[in-house]
């Protein structure tokens, strides 16, 4: 039976979320490396950091918890989100102050999740500074990496509000603005932008300058590409990441065009060293193939803010998403015909097989050896998203890649061990070793017999603060 041993004063909830010390006892181990589990293991965290792992650990006047009959794992890592937007934030024309106190909810609803890496893949420079003042401070949240706004051609794919870069200056500029943000890298895109067509990309002296300039301030490129010829191109610039799966243009209705990803594709892909990013759960959401049942998952009705449940239980919610979405791939298409559209267009079996397209091609890297890394793009299509929610998306994804015929270990990794090592940080997070960071989940099912039991979260462990999932929603 799990249970709180000991638990000390210092562990309050109001407390600041700085590193304690903690010992974790008798649990079975899934380490993240992707080596077999150790049964009845005992880890020490001191300082935030892991100090012993072994059977027969002691420590005295250390806040104890007794894990008997749990697992342990790493710390998961969301490897694509946005806190630039909240699921339904265009239905609810939401706020300032309501977007700031939702990213806050958000942050929570993380590490609650038991999600304690998150890379947002695409943020203007002012709100990443907030949401790391305010982690700085001590608020509770996951380690933030961010690759900052966009760099973009006039006319390119991405928020104009990232701005748009025309000449080398400005591209120095935005690059130097990145690196003032520690960004983990450089976000691009090459979108062939369904029927508006191909949309804008740099000329070949603007890549020059783009790849030299992040090459010389050691900022890695993330590509945001989604077909197999925009994915192709990205290679040419020799990317760290690729931030989606190949997939069947649900943003269109290109349902039709589904072959997979050539031999050579992934052959280049694998001779690169690029990483790919999933982001599977985009479809998974969609209006049409998301299964209401989920709005009453007790880990949902926990984490997600109260205005995104009512906005996901919203008939009129679904037809802004439609009308958003037709609007921006066809913006001629009369309002009244929209729907009719979205009904032929994103049938729940058009948009399962959509699905599995991806997958399949997500199977086919890992097969071949190109390390797949969990990522949802939550919330997206952004911000016209309803069901698509921070924290417990994450979980979705990695129960996706079991059903793209990843393992239940492989998907494991892809959410510890392997976005670790694709930001450069496996040093700290992503694999549960002596001297790495206290960041861990412990969960009271085996997740290796079903992924879903990373939903029996019992505690998620922050630089050796442990909260259980409500705790971590009523932390400051």
């Amino acid at each position: 039976m799990i249970r709180i041993y000991v638990l000390l004063a210092t562990m309050a909830i109001a407390a600041p979320t700085w590193a304690q010390d903690i010992l974790i006892r008798d649990a079975r181990l899934i380490d993240g490396t992707g080596g077999s589990p150790r049964e009845r293991v005992s880890i020490l965290v001191r300082a935030g950091r892991i100090a012993a792992i072994a059977p027969d650990v002691t420590a005295d006047g250390v806040a104890t918890l007794d894990a008997r009959g749990a697992t342990v794992l790493p710390g998961l890592t969301d490897a694509h989100v946005h806190f630039i937007s909240s699921s339904g934030a265009t239905f609810r024309n939401d706020e300032r102050e309501t977007a700031e106190r939702l990213t806050r909810h958000h942050l929570r609803a993380f590490v609650a999740c038991g999600v304690t890496t998150v890379l947002d893949a695409g943020i203007d420079a002012e709100r990443a500074r907030d949401i790391r003042a305010w982690l700085a401070a001590g608020h509770a949240g996951p380690r933030f990496f961010t690759t900052g706004p966009y760099v973009r051609p006039v006319g390119g794919y991405g928020w104009d509000g990232f701005g748009a870069e025309s000449t080398v200056e400005e591209i120095e500029r935005k690059l130097d603005l990145l690196q003032s943000l520690g960004s983990a890298g450089v976000k691009l895109a090459i979108e062939e932008g369904g029927a508006f067509g191909r949309l804008a990309t740099f000329s070949p002296e603007l890549q020059r300058a783009i790849m030299e300039g992040a090459a010389r301030r050691k900022l890695p490129l993330y590509f945001h590409a989604t077909t197999e010829a925009a994915q192709r191109e990205a290679l040419a610039w020799h990317p760290r990441a690729l931030m989606h799966a190949v997939s069947s243009g649900a943003w269109t209705g290109s349902f039709f065009a589904r072959r997979d990803l050539s031999d050579d594709f992934i052959r280049l892909m694998k001779e690169r060293g690029t990483y790919l990013v999933t982001t599977l759960s985009v479809l998974d959401t969609w209006p049409g193939a998301f299964e209401r049942d989920r709005l009453d998952d007790p880990l949902v009705r926990l984490t997600v803010p109260a205005e995104e449940l009512e906005t996901a239980r919203n008939p009129d919610a679904i037809r802004s998403f439609q009308d958003g979405v037709i609007g921006w791939a066809q913006p001629w298409v009369p309002r009244f015909v929209r729907p009719v559209i979205a009904r032929w267009l994103w049938s729940p079996q058009n948009l399962l097989d959509g699905l599995r397209y991806s997958e399949r091609n997500v199977e086919r890297l890992h097969r071949a050896g190109i390390p797949i890394v969990v990522g949802t793009d939550t919330p997206s299509p952004w911000p016209a998203a309803i069901f698509h929610f921070h924290g417990p998306q994450t979980l979705r994804e990695v129960e996706l890649l079991a059903a793209s015929g990843l393992s239940p270990m492989d998907a494991l990794v892809a959410a510890t061990r392997t976005p670790a090592e694709m930001l450069g940080i496996a040093a700290e997070p992503g694999t549960v070793e002596v001297g790495k960071r206290g960041d861990l989940v412990v969960v009271r099912d085996d997740p290796l017999r079903d992924l879903r039991a990373l939903r029996s979260i019992v505690w998620t462990v922050k630089d050796g603060v442990a909260r259980t999932p409500a705790e971590w929603m009523a932390a400051p």
